[in-house]
Protein backbone atom coordinates (compact mmCIF):
# COMPACT_ATOMS: atom_id res chain seq x y z
CA UNK A 1 0.00 0.00 0.00
CA UNK A 2 2.50 2.35 0.82
CA UNK A 3 4.43 1.55 -2.51
CA UNK A 4 1.49 2.59 -4.50
CA UNK A 5 0.67 5.76 -2.51
CA UNK A 6 4.35 6.52 -2.73
CA UNK A 7 3.84 5.92 -6.78
CA UNK A 8 1.14 8.07 -7.10
CA UNK A 9 3.01 10.90 -4.90
CA UNK A 10 5.57 10.64 -7.53
CA UNK A 11 2.99 11.02 -10.60
CA UNK A 12 1.44 13.79 -8.89
CA UNK A 13 4.18 15.70 -8.41
CA UNK A 14 5.10 15.09 -11.96
CA UNK A 15 2.43 16.42 -13.68
CA UNK A 16 2.20 19.40 -11.39
CA UNK A 17 5.76 20.33 -12.38
CA UNK A 18 4.91 19.73 -16.20
CA UNK A 19 1.80 22.18 -15.80
CA UNK A 20 3.55 24.93 -14.00
CA UNK A 21 6.84 24.38 -16.73
CA UNK A 22 4.14 24.89 -19.41
CA UNK A 23 2.85 27.67 -17.80
CA UNK A 24 5.88 29.87 -17.41
CA UNK A 25 7.11 28.81 -21.02
CA UNK A 26 6.36 32.01 -23.01
CA UNK A 27 4.47 31.29 -26.31
CA UNK A 28 6.66 31.32 -29.10
CA UNK A 29 5.37 34.01 -31.81
CA UNK A 30 3.09 32.63 -34.62
CA UNK A 31 4.73 33.12 -38.13
CA UNK A 32 3.46 36.44 -39.64
CA UNK A 33 5.91 36.42 -42.34
CA UNK A 34 4.42 37.19 -46.25
CA UNK A 35 2.63 38.68 -48.35
CA UNK A 36 -0.82 39.38 -47.09
CA UNK A 37 -4.10 40.84 -48.92
CA UNK A 38 -6.34 42.72 -46.65
CA UNK A 39 -9.87 43.64 -46.89
CA UNK A 40 -10.73 46.53 -44.56
CA UNK A 41 -14.32 47.33 -43.20
CA UNK A 42 -14.40 50.96 -41.99
CA UNK A 43 -18.10 53.35 -41.32
CA UNK A 44 -17.28 55.25 -44.39
CA UNK A 45 -17.08 52.04 -46.74
CA UNK A 46 -15.11 48.94 -47.27
CA UNK A 47 -11.16 48.77 -49.03
CA UNK A 48 -8.58 46.94 -50.08
CA UNK A 49 -4.59 46.44 -48.75
CA UNK A 50 -1.54 44.66 -49.27
CA UNK A 51 0.71 44.14 -46.10
CA UNK A 52 4.12 42.63 -46.75
CA UNK A 53 5.73 41.43 -43.42
CA UNK A 54 8.67 40.19 -42.53
CA UNK A 55 9.91 38.83 -38.68
CA UNK A 56 12.67 38.13 -36.94
CA UNK A 57 12.92 34.92 -34.81
CA UNK A 58 12.13 37.30 -31.38
CA UNK A 59 8.61 37.86 -32.70
CA UNK A 60 9.86 41.95 -34.36
CA UNK A 61 7.92 43.19 -37.17
CA UNK A 62 8.90 45.08 -40.29
CA UNK A 63 7.41 46.00 -43.70
CA UNK A 64 5.10 48.14 -45.69
CA UNK A 65 1.61 48.59 -46.02
CA UNK A 66 -0.30 49.63 -49.13
CA UNK A 67 -3.80 51.15 -48.91
CA UNK A 68 -3.68 53.02 -52.25
CA UNK A 69 -2.81 55.54 -52.50
CA UNK A 70 -1.33 55.54 -49.20
CA UNK A 71 1.69 53.91 -48.10
CA UNK A 72 4.05 53.21 -45.31
CA UNK A 73 6.71 51.36 -43.34
CA UNK A 74 5.49 48.64 -40.92
CA UNK A 75 7.13 48.46 -37.22
CA UNK A 76 5.78 45.51 -34.59
CA UNK A 77 5.60 42.68 -32.43
CA UNK A 78 4.22 39.20 -32.86
CA UNK A 79 3.51 37.40 -29.24
CA UNK A 80 2.01 34.24 -29.52
CA UNK A 81 -0.62 34.70 -31.67
CA UNK A 82 -0.92 38.58 -31.27
CA UNK A 83 0.03 40.96 -34.14
CA UNK A 84 0.69 44.46 -33.24
CA UNK A 85 2.10 47.22 -35.39
CA UNK A 86 2.16 50.78 -36.32
CA UNK A 87 2.47 52.76 -39.85
CA UNK A 88 2.93 56.29 -40.78
CA UNK A 89 0.71 56.06 -43.67
CA UNK A 90 1.50 58.36 -46.39
CA UNK A 91 -0.84 60.08 -49.31
CA UNK A 92 1.40 61.02 -52.66
CA UNK A 93 2.49 64.68 -52.01
CA UNK A 94 0.53 64.84 -49.46
CA UNK A 95 -0.28 64.40 -45.16
CA UNK A 96 0.45 61.60 -43.80
CA UNK A 97 -1.68 59.46 -41.12
CA UNK A 98 -0.54 57.58 -38.21
CA UNK A 99 -2.07 53.85 -37.78
CA UNK A 100 -2.45 51.23 -35.44
CA UNK A 101 -3.15 47.58 -36.58
CA UNK A 102 -3.93 44.60 -34.04
CA UNK A 103 -4.85 41.42 -34.88
CA UNK A 104 -4.88 37.24 -34.13
CA UNK A 105 -3.50 35.04 -36.45
CA UNK A 106 -3.89 31.82 -37.09
CA UNK A 107 -2.04 30.18 -39.99
CA UNK A 108 -2.39 32.05 -43.46
CA UNK A 109 -5.26 34.14 -41.73
CA UNK A 110 -5.56 37.85 -39.82
CA UNK A 111 -8.33 39.00 -38.25
CA UNK A 112 -8.01 41.82 -36.27
CA UNK A 113 -8.98 46.21 -36.03
CA UNK A 114 -7.12 49.13 -36.64
CA UNK A 115 -6.84 52.85 -36.13
CA UNK A 116 -6.21 55.22 -38.71
CA UNK A 117 -6.09 59.06 -38.00
CA UNK A 118 -9.14 59.51 -35.82
CA UNK A 119 -11.19 56.60 -37.69
CA UNK A 120 -11.49 53.11 -36.85
CA UNK A 121 -12.75 49.81 -38.17
CA UNK A 122 -12.11 46.20 -38.56
CA UNK A 123 -10.27 44.21 -40.89
CA UNK A 124 -9.00 40.26 -42.31
CA UNK A 125 -6.09 39.43 -43.87
CA UNK A 126 -4.71 36.17 -45.84
CA UNK A 127 -1.72 35.05 -46.59
CA UNK A 128 -1.04 35.12 -49.99
CA UNK A 129 1.31 31.36 -51.27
Amino acid sequence: MRKIITGIAGVCTFVLVLGFAAMAAPKSPANAAGTWKMSLIAPKGNGAATLTLKQDSGGKLTGTLQIPPASGPVKGTVSGDEVDFSVSLTMPGGPTFPSHWNATISGDSMKGTANIGSRGGNWTATRQK
